[in-house]
């Protein structure tokens, strides 16, 4: 084991690692850093309670190509294997952009781990992303394509994208003195020194099936990452509007760096869901786990009763 983690929540510390790993680094204007990695693959890193890392594909879209855009966003953030995709404009608000049907669009993508990540997560987490590259590349490729046909069919591109992810999954990172792995057992003991005990997991998916007032909660337990998801129905007396959820969906998951909203259909209707992924490398110190949870816990939930909010508003 290596040194307890040292807190990665600023832009001198987490440039002291990437620069100590030989990357290339530069600061950008809104509080990041701008780092190269092996092969050329740029992305930028955004301090934090949750440390954003992001990759801006460099496809640009026209803004004609939202309502596609936002279905392809909508169906890649509905499956768990693949990273956060988001939409981001050229430097313009997206309302903006959509009202004057002007401007260029581009894809991001996301990966979240918690603060005081050790320089093993950080770096495990900089080498998935070269790993992933070129499948992320592909899917922006594929989806530029289809998006140039008469039928726009971006599923093949995104179930594409899915597998590629799922088999090329977050690495492990090598533990520092305070960092224990992150197990079934470690999470209930959280949970029950909050009061809640006997939580239901299934262990043919390593889930956390909650519930809360009648609203389904799912947290994730996967080797090297966490995940909660939390679902509700659509607020709607007839068949609902589904571009206009999407054009929500996209929105929120935009606006929000570290959750995702989706719209999902199940046997008994249309669900929104809200969902957040970290990566942890397999171990978590004490206070990572907690920020991990209640981050988990707090931002879906915040996430979903905004966009609830916002539907029953406008639609």
């Amino acid at each position: 084991m290596t040194q307890a983690a040292q807190p990665t929540d600023n832009l001198d510390t987490l440039r002291t690692i990437c620069t100590d790993a030989g990357l290339q680094v530069t600061t950008g204007e809104d509080n990041y850093l701008q780092v190269t990695l092996r092969d050329g693959v740029d992305c930028r890193i955004i301090p934090g309670e949750i440390i954003t890392i992001q990759r801006i594909l460099p496809d640009e879209f026209p803004a004609a190509d939202y309502v596609a855009l936002a279905v392809v966003m909508n169906n890649a953030n509905a499956n768990l294997h693949t990273p956060h995709l988001a939409l981001g404009t050229d430097q313009r608000e997206l309302t903006t952009l959509l009202r004057d049907d002007h401007g260029r669009l581009t894809l991001t993508v996301s990966w979240h781990i918690p603060a005081a990540a050790s320089p093993a997560q950080l770096l495990a987490t900089l080498d998935h992303i070269t790993t992933l590259h070129p499948a992320i590349t592909q899917f922006a490729t594929d989806v530029t394509n289809q998006l140039a046909t008469d039928t726009a069919d971006t599923t093949t591109a995104v179930a594409t994208f899915a597998a590629a992810a799922a088999a090329n999954p977050m690495p492990a990172a090598h533990p520092t003195t305070d960092q224990l792995p992150v197990t079934r057992e470690r999470i209930c003991t959280w949970f029950a020194t909050r009061g809640i005990t006997d939580l239901p997991f299934d262990p043919a998916t390593n889930t956390f099936a909650l519930s809360f007032d009648g609203t389904p909660i799912d947290i994730h337990l996967q080797p090297h990452t966490l995940a909660m998801v939390i679902a509700a129905p659509i607020p709607a007396t007839s068949e609902p509007d589904l571009t206009a959820v999407m054009h929500t969906t996209a929105t929120a998951t935009s606006q929000h760096p570290a959750t995702l909203t989706a719209l999902n259909d199940q046997q008994h209707g249309w669900r929104l869901l809200a969902s957040m992924q970290l990566h942890h490398g397999g171990v978590a110190t004490d206070t990572q786990l907690t920020t991990m949870l209640r981050q988990l816990i707090v931002q879906p939930a915040a996430q979903l009763k905004a966009a609830l909010a916002h539907l029953r508003e406008h639609h």
